[in-house]
């Protein structure tokens, strides 16, 4: 398991994402269990299980997967009244925050795809 990076996104309403960046292969499934992720506090379990469950579902078949995990500080009462108000959903958010983030941090050929 490689680990590419790790950094800070801030996303409309300043909510700050806590972004890891990691390369799998087949091999090291059975590690995923074994990562810990500060930001996610008492769930790192249920962050640690959701990778699983997604890496599972990718069937990656022994090529390298790249996957990012991002998870956000608590937000304030503000900042979820304003998502409320927008009518949108913190999933909406967070894919709109990765799909920046894997945009500033992918290599210049996979931004030509």
């Amino acid at each position: 398991m490689k680990f590419e990076g790790t950094f800070q996104y801030m996303g409309n309403h300043g909510i700050v994402f806590n972004v890891s960046q990691i390369t799998l292969t087949d091999s090291e499934r059975g590690r995923l269990r074994e990562l810990h992720f500060g930001e996610a506090k008492h769930a790192h379990y249920v962050v640690n299980s959701k990778v699983v469950e997604v890496y599972d579902k990718m069937q990656a078949r022994g090529l390298p997967c790249v996957m990012m995990i991002g998870i956000s500080r608590p937000l304030t009462r503000q900042q979820g009244d304003a998502l409320n108000a927008q009518g949108t959903t913190i999933a909406t958010r967070a894919a709109a925050a990765f799909a920046s983030a894997a945009k500033a941090v992918a290599p210049l050929t996979w931004r030509h795809l």
